[in-house]
């Protein structure tokens, strides 16, 4: 079986304590209920009905007269929501609520929103589409707003997110419900989909255990097969599950698959399969939630255990609920004889009946109230239009851009007309198919743009977004316009184009299914016309409106954009981009073809410009690049770090970025110019200094004031008349550090389990690291540790200090009302477009983004990814002023370039120079610090060369900071320079790797730029 490593053993026991540390109240009602139950009742506590199916026009039929009947007679436990209107379903659950003895679990299968199954409700964007996204943040607001809507209509459990790695793409049933490829992108957004439901009040449900994603064969059919072994699995099918175990899903289903990896019985689906649920889920993997099986309904496990067989299975191998058993008194019938026959217990019915009632407990009881109906289909949709918008926008990806498409061109005086008003139809009398007849022979000007719209509507939204900004002219080629279709592509039709003399054309693909069946739908004559009007017009711009998986037809594409579905929002979007509202940031979420890889996308943000080195002034510039990559390198080889990314900009232009090495030393994941890092004190001038510089510049902060008057709890203590300048300058005489951990981890280093749960909740509320939440209630003990701490001395010594920082970041939170990391994202990271700087990054980018850090042996006692090395930044809730924020080199150098540039960038200004002036400044006689900012020592001038700090070549107007998981910025305005070195020598033995230090790497990099420059 899987060898699941300790760590994770560690974080599920805790897990399944919290799972089964019920409340006295929920087990006390979970209890009576049980006890008040028949037999043939508990085990009707398991079924979960279909109410509706879809009729022959497609409308729903609804079985009202049986679910009444089966809720009457065997007090079912669950119904599952199908086909209708949104007043159908609301009219069934007022209806059934009200006369069941036990209150009904009503779920539904709503991956994308109940627009999946209302036919009164949009949809939200598939999971696919999602998975473009670069922030989860993203999937954590569409999971709460379809919590919204499963509240305002009385479902409680919603069978989403699925979890499946789409690995397949000739997958016939996954495909666009997956979030894609990657398995650390799906766990991470599976797990903020499953938050957002939970966090408001929705079970959510992970899906399709034990993973359905590389099968080539539909469940709904047929027993699908997966060939591979229990190390494979772990790897790549196995990690989202673990992932979202880990986090306190509240339910999971299990797919009808045959792995005979983990279950060699021939036809055994992993759905009623012992060892799959009970073997490996629970006893593995110590999964304590609710279990659903796939529908029993399903061919992939009725044809072979037919007539409620599959029923008793599915009890016998471990589940709680089963899914749309079929005849619920056969299946009860069959699960009282295999009771009788030994097969089963009563013990166990009963235990997984109570599981169910506990489940009711936190998410049924309470919410089973009736319905109001006013306004509900305006209630359910109203979250749906915004929402879809900001997918759209940010998932748009660029796959190729040979030519400069944006902006398009602005409005000139001729708007969208028929394009018929210019030119005529096919003659369609026989034989002259190829003939066509102009009505004018040109058009009365120049059009900037012709858009050729395949396969969809001439009145598209494209189109119509378009005339508003530019001259453009719309050719729509429906697939039931045969006689457009006959004449493209033929002498004829390229006259018929040519006539219309588009500066550019864009050409719109609709029309594009979600399964792969029939190549996504898309016939062989629209890829045929599409290769002839490439060649036709070698600039011409595709969008695919659909399936991403499509571009496969189009891999030698020069300009290819994928939008990933086709309504009018997204041809909205798609239009926005081409007029210049916004900046591509999409992503492939799964490979193509060999030119388009899973993170394929032409990710444009605030732009740096790129120039040759030479001419900024870095004449050495060829050595100074063998030199980099010879100290990187060797900093590698020597086992300094696994990776490093250097950046440099000269003269506002982007100089040099080169990335080195991998995430770890076992990884094969390769560091890249966009890998993510924790910048450690970096942090203080970051995002806590440039908040106090604008703090300061706007009156809303004086340096000279007490720290009390802004913290008025440190009133009392001996921190009370603590000037706020000293903190900045390090010279308030405030300890190095506290070690808040140490007070709650026990003898050999293990988190407290008074103090630490692996669940989230709302008194286990502070993440410090993956499935590790630390109780609210300390962090109130480390501000009384703060508070009682020495001060050092009373007069004025330079003490490097982290509580210095932790209190400016409080200060800042004070003032402005909103915590710091909240804050210096609206006035900074955001108008900037800083995509990847930030403060906690599990919440935002998958792991295969994000360099990782220490394999800490005390207190987390795990590989640190996405959470922040510095345990007290940590135990803050991964957002302090000292520590905390994470950064790829290209964001950072965007921060640091508009402080180089006297505080504007891309046209906005964001601090006066004269602030920066100040605070970059030489302020205290006994140490080398500027107000908050690090410099060079002030005797670099007469030490030995190798002594100075950071290093001799740089001026007395340097700026910046080091970090201790070996990071720094450097900034020179004496010579318009920036330097950003980014690193993780802490991986993984932490900070007894000293070697980064000891070999002089940042120093002897930074010293070959200047070189260069002589």
């Amino acid at each position: 079986m899987i060898l699941v490593n300790r760590l994770f053993c560690i974080a599920l026991l805790l897990l399944s304590q919290a799972a089964e540390a019920q409340s006295p109240a929920a087990l006390h009602w979970a209890d009576s209920v049980l006890n008040s139950l028949t037999p043939d009742q508990r085990i009707a506590q398991l079924m979960v009905v279909r109410t509706s199916t879809v009729g022959k026009d497609g409308g729903g039929i609804f079985f009202d007269a049986q679910t009444d009947s089966l809720v009457k007679e065997y007090n079912i436990g669950a119904v599952c929501l199908f086909q209708g209107t949104s007043a159908q379903q609301v009219a069934l659950l007022n209806r059934i609520q009200g006369m069941a003895q036990t209150p009904i679990m009503v779920t539904v299968d709503g991956e994308w929103g109940l627009g999946m199954r209302f036919n009164d409700v949009q949809n939200f964007p598939y999971q696919l589409t999602i998975g473009a996204v670069k922030d989860a943040e993203t999937a954590y607001q569409v999971g709460k707003a379809i919590a919204a809507q499963c509240k305002r209509i009385g479902i409680h459990v919603n069978y989403a997110p699925v979890v499946d790695i789409n690995n397949n793409p000739n997958n016939p049933v996954i495909g666009v419900r997956s979030f894609g490829e990657d398995k650390y992108k799906v766990g991470l957004f599976g797990s903020r989909i499953m938050q957002g439901l939970q966090d408001n009040g929705v079970m959510a449900c992970a899906k399709h255990f034990p993973g359905h994603g590389d099968v080539d064969v539909d469940s709904h059919f047929d027993l699908p097969v997966i060939n591979k072994t229990m190390a494979q699995l772990e790897n790549l099918e196995l990690y989202p599950f673990k992932e979202v175990f880990s986090k306190g899903i509240g339910s999971v289903m299990v797919a009808h698959l045959s792995i005979p990896a983990i279950d060699s019985t021939p036809n055994k689906p992993t759905s009623i399969s012992y060892n799959n649920i009970t073997n490996l889920m629970r006893g593995e993997l110590g999964y304590k939630g609710l279990t659903f099986t796939d529908a029993l309904e399903m061919q992939g496990v009725k044809k072979y255990y037919p007539d409620g067989e599959a029923s008793v299975q599915s009890v016998i191998a471990g589940n709680d609920m089963l899914c749309l058993p079929g005849s619920v008194p056969v299946s009860i019938t069959k699960i009282k004889q295999a009771i009788t026959d030994g097969r089963l217990t009563w013990e166990s019915v009963n235990e997984k009946c109570k599981r169910v009632l506990l489940a009711k407990y936190e998410y049924v009881v309470g919410n089973t109230g009736t319905i109001d109906a006013t306004n509900l289909t305006e209630d359910l949709n109203k979250d749906v239009p915004l929402l879809r918008k900001l997918v759209a926008e940010n998932a748009l990806t660029v796959l190729a851009m040979a030519d400069e498409y944006l902006p398009a061109p602005k409005q000139t005086s001729l708007t969208v007309q028929e394009l018929d008003s210019l030119v005529g139809k096919v003659n369609k009398k026989k034989n002259t198919k190829s003939t066509i007849t102009l009505k004018k022979a040109t058009p009365p000007q120049l059009n900037e743009i012709l858009y050729i719209s395949i396969g969809g509507d001439k009145d598209d939204a494209f189109a119509e977004k378009m005339g508003e900004g530019t001259s453009i002219k719309n050719l729509a080629l429906p697939y039931s316009d045969s006689d457009k279709w006959e004449m493209m592509g033929t002498p004829a039709g390229d006259s018929y184009l040519k006539i219309i003399k588009a500066k550019r054309v864009v050409v719109g693909l609709h029309g594009i299914g979600r399964a792969p069946k029939g190549n996504f739908g898309i016939p062989d004559k629209s890829i045929k016309l599409i290769k002839h009007l490439q060649e036709l017009y070698p600039n011409m711009l595709l969008i695919l409106f659909g399936n991403c998986y499509s571009a496969k037809n189009f891999c030698d594409s020069k300009n290819l954009v994928v939008c990933y579905e086709d309504d009018v929002v997204f041809q909205t979007a798609a239009a926005d981009w081409l007029l210049g509202k916004f900046k591509a940031k999409g992503t492939l979420p799964v490979t193509v073809c060999d030119n388009f890889k899973y993170g394929s996308g032409l990710v444009i943000r605030n732009e740096l410009p790129r120039e040759n080195p030479i001419k900024l002034g870095l004449k050495g510039a060829e050595y100074m690049a063998l030199q980099i990559d010879s100290i990187a390198n060797d900093a590698i080889k020597q086992g300094a770090t696994p990776g490093c990314v250097v950046t440099v900009l000269k003269g506002g232009k982007l100089a040099f970025q080169k990335a080195y090495g991998y995430q770890d030393y076992d990884s094969m994941i390769p560091i890249t110019a966009n890998t993510i890092y924790d910048l450690a004190s970096v942090t203080k001038i970051s995002a806590t200094n440039i908040s106090v510089m604008k703090l300061w510049e706007e009156g809303r902060l004086d340096l000279k004031k007490k720290i009390s008057e802004y913290l008025p709890w440190l009133k009392g203590s001996n921190k009370e008349n603590l000037i706020v300048e000293n903190l900045l300058l390090h010279q308030a005489g405030m300890v190095s550090f506290i070690p808040f951990y140490r007070e709650v981890t026990g003898k050999d280093g293990a988190p407290n389990a008074a103090w630490f749960a692996s669940a989230q909740s709302s008194d286990y509320d502070v993440p410090v690291a993956d499935a590790l939440y630390m109780k609210n209630a300390w962090v109130d003990t480390m501000y009384s540790r703060i508070k009682t701490s020495a001060v050092v001395t009373n007069e004025l010594k330079y003490v490097y200090s982290d509580n210095d920082f932790i209190l400016m970041g409080d200060i800042v939170a004070s003032i402005t009302g909103m915590p710091l990391d909240q804050y210096v994202k609206k006035t900074f990271y955001v108008p900037l477009g800083m995509v990847t700087t930030g403060f906690k990054p599990f919440e935002h980018f998958a792991n295969s983004e994000v360099a990782p850090s220490e394999k800490e042996k005390q207190f987390r006692r795990q590989l640190l990814h996405g959470y922040v090395h510095d345990p007290g930044a940590a135990m803050f809730g991964n957002v302090a002023g000292h520590a905390g924020l994470f950064s790829d080199g290209y964001d950072l150098a965007i921060l640091y370039q508009m402080l180089l540039n006297g505080g504007s960038f891309g046209g906005k200004r964001y601090l006066k120079k004269e602030t920066i002036d100040w605070f970059t400044s030489y302020h205290t006689p006994i140490s080398r610090r500027g107000m908050g900012y690090d410099k060079p020592e002030k005797n670099n001038d007469v030490v030995d060369p190798s002594k100075a700090y950071p290093c001799a070549c740089v001026s007395p107007l340097t700026y910046g900071h080091t970090g201790y998981t070996g990071t720094c910025v450097w900034v020179d305005p004496k010579y318009d320079l920036v330097y950003i070195f980014l690193s993780n020598r802490v991986t993984p033995d932490g900070g007894e790797n000293l070697k980064l230090s000891k070999l002089n790497v940042r120093s002897n990099i930074q010293q070959a730029i200047y070189t260069a420059m002589q």
